[in-house]
């Protein structure tokens, strides 16, 4: 038994199972399909260890963030983050709880960052704009980045279900892209789903067109960045994150680097208390938002 953090599930405690074992006593279809996912998941897992994820890159001190990287907020505690370091960032149907918002069941939920032209679009001033994400300064969550450019996310990426609902409707020819099994798992998600999740993509003004639900999981080997928003965290918290995610650069909400992988280098967060280069403002402004995302 273990805990589970998620934003719309609260803190659970939960058995961690195989999708295989968790539906066994479905029909044939339903094992059928569900022992699919988690062996996309498992294979992704073991081709994660064979290529090493690309580092964020640095300038000048700085994280370079740029429009569409891939991220996931999740819980700051270190228990929670443990559970992801071990198994992944993975659906809540492994530990035997449905999609509570029912958009995408069996699926885990990544964001992209959002380009300076969507924020006009979108007009975001909550909590899914990128000052907002970068400035949590509350201390509630940190933020996981994905390197998207890996052969294994390019694979995930592709069987992002609110992507295929957008070309179901809008390029069906795109459709042949698609393995019937692949087919196959995607349309159960959307029996099994609400009928929200299945417009996200169509909708370019509206941050929902960012967010994406991949069937089972993400490996934790295609972590490349953690972001911690704020300047609350101390030395040994800095440490036992990479000792969880070695390969990722960890910043802070200022984007500047706490710990470079490239030079196995730790900074100390008393060196850049007064080198701070956030809007401190801004920062105070998104404090007492809530965390409206969608991702577990």
């Amino acid at each position: 038994m273990g805990i589970i953090r998620g934003q719309n599930l609260g803190d659970k405690e939960v058995e961690f199972k195989p999708l295989s074992e968790r539906f066994m006593g479905k029909s044939e279809r339903v094992k059928r399909i569900t022992s699919n996912i988690q062996k996309i998941f498992e294979t992704a897992n073991e081709e994660s260890k064979q290529i090493p994820t690309r580092q964020m890159g640095i300038k000048d001190g700085l994280v370079e963030i740029s429009g569409g990287l891939l991220h996931h907020r999740c819980t700051s505690k270190i228990d929670g983050l443990e559970g992801i370091a071990q198994m992944g960032v993975l659906a809540s149907e492994w530990f035997g709880f449905l999609e509570s918002e029912g958009e995408a069941r069996l699926c885990a939920f990544l964001s992209r960052w959002n380009t300076e032209e969507q924020e006009k679009i979108f007009k975001t001033k909550g909590p899914n704009s990128n000052a907002a994400k970068l400035g949590d300064i509350s201390g509630r969550s940190v933020i996981l980045f994905f390197d998207e450019t890996h052969p294994v996310m390019q694979k995930l990426v592709h069987i992002d279900y609110f992507e295929y609902e957008k070309i179901k409707r809008t390029n069906p020819q795109k459709m042949q892209e698609y393995t019937q099994e692949q087919k196959e798992i995607l349309d159960f998600i959307e029996a099994n789903s609400n009928e929200s999740g299945k417009s996200f993509h169509l909708d370019e003004t509206n941050s929902r067109c960012n967010w994406l639900a991949i069937p089972g999981g993400i490996p934790s080997r295609l972590i490349n960045g953690i972001c911690v928003s704020g300047m609350k965290y101390k030395d040994e918290y800095i440490r036992k994150l990479h000792s969880l995610f070695p390969q990722a650069t960890i910043f802070n909400g200022s984007k500047q680097v706490l710990y470079n992988p490239e030079l196995s280098q730790f900074i100390q967060i008393e060196e850049l208390q007064s080198h701070t280069t956030s809007d401190t403002s801004e920062l105070k402004k998104t404090e007492k938002i809530e965390d409206e995302e969608l991702q577990l």
